[in-house]
């Protein structure tokens, strides 16, 4: 059975992809794009968006950024709410709007899961993450993230 999307749908789901091609486009026409000639060593500049030398040795070697569209909830993960356990199966309301893309959202339910606390700052991590829990000390948990959404992008 095929699924019909509207031009809206197609676009704001291939926004990423789409944008950021425009955006290199746009960026080469006006010649704000870093340029072969370029080094940061040297401190030449070729253009504003050039790399350069930061301003501090960086602690950090390396970086994984997750996009998931549809992945798993992060009440799942590490960030747990116990107070779900409170209101399970009860439907969410008394925040403002839920935008979603598909459906409606169910009734609120807790993570099957159960979370313990690792490292010296005492993070939240789930039981189906053992060899994560191990090396808490050794990332950084971002959770002030914020969407109107129920959906997981």
């Amino acid at each position: 059975m095929k699924t019909f999307r509207s031009r809206r749908d197609f676009l704001f789901e291939s926004s990423g992809g789409i944008s950021g091609l425009g955006l290199a486009w746009l960026l080469n026409q006006q010649g704000l794009l870093a340029s072969d000639g370029a080094c940061a060593s040297s401190g030449t500049v070729a253009s504003p968006l050039s790399p350069r030398k930061p301003h501090f040795t960086p602690r950090a070697t390396g970086m994984i950024s997750l996009f998931m569209g549809g992945g798993v909830s992060h009440v799942d993960t590490f960030d747990p709410k116990p107070a779900l356990q409170k209101y399970a199966g009860k439907p969410l309301s008394g925040k403002g709007e839920v935008v979603v893309r598909q459906g409606n959202p169910g009734p609120l339910m807790p993570s099957v899961f159960e979370f313990k606390k690792y490292g010296r700052g005492g993070m939240d991590i789930c039981e189906i993450f053992p060899k994560m829990a191990e090396h808490a000390d050794d990332f950084a948990l971002l959770r002030s993230v914020q969407s109107k959404s129920n959906d997981h992008v």
